[in-house]
């Protein structure tokens, strides 16, 4: 199952989120897109050929979820080698005016993720934000009840063995008499 978020800019600052999960294995994955383009037609808008790929956690899938729960932060740092992948997904208020020039705030979310030199920037409406929140949720009850199915599993294979195995009887201590009748 994926879900998708497109964010592109006119300023051509924008990306593209594809997010995706594996129950079995346990893992919430990421793929980031940077834009690359503004036509049209859309195609081409965003640089496939150079995504940021990134493997989420449990807890970091849950802090996100948090962080739309909450209107906070949460952010990320991976490293593996001598590659760092750091992410912030964070709440924000902008200053703005209607179309009749009265103040308004606009709410969203921001998303930023860096791996080495590249850079890529998601926003999100606060609905898109909170359909990144239900996939989340989504993704960690699948995962956690594929979890579950897998311990039973290995539960019933167990007392399986385990009966099918011969059992010793104890052995009387030592210096005991066995009861007699009188």
């Amino acid at each position: 199952m994926s879900n998708n978020y497109f964010s592109p800019t006119p300023k051509i600052s924008g990306g593209a989120l594809f997010a995706t999960f594996n129950s079995k294995e346990g893992n919430i994955y990421w793929r980031l897109l940077k834009q690359i383009a503004n036509n049209q037609n859309k195609k081409g808008n965003f640089d496939g050929a150079n995504p940021i790929n990134v493997k989420l956690s449990q807890d970091e899938a849950a802090d996100v979820i948090r962080a739309v729960r909450t209107n906070s932060t949460s952010s990320f740092y991976h490293k593996f080698d001598d590659n760092v992948t750091t992410g912030k997904f964070s709440y924000y208020e902008l200053d703005g005016q209607d179309k009749e020039g009265k103040p308004t705030k606009r709410k969203g979310f921001g998303l930023t993720v860096k791996k080495g030199e590249k850079e890529v920037k998601i926003g999100f409406t606060l609905a898109s934000a909170e359909r990144l929140s239900l996939f989340l949720q989504n993704a960690l009850t699948h995962i956690m009840d594929a979890e579950y199915a897998e311990d039973i599993k290995q539960a019933k294979e167990y007392a399986a063995k385990k009966k099918d195995s011969p059992q010793e009887s104890p052995e009387p201590a030592p210096n005991q008499e066995e009861d007699k009748e009188f």
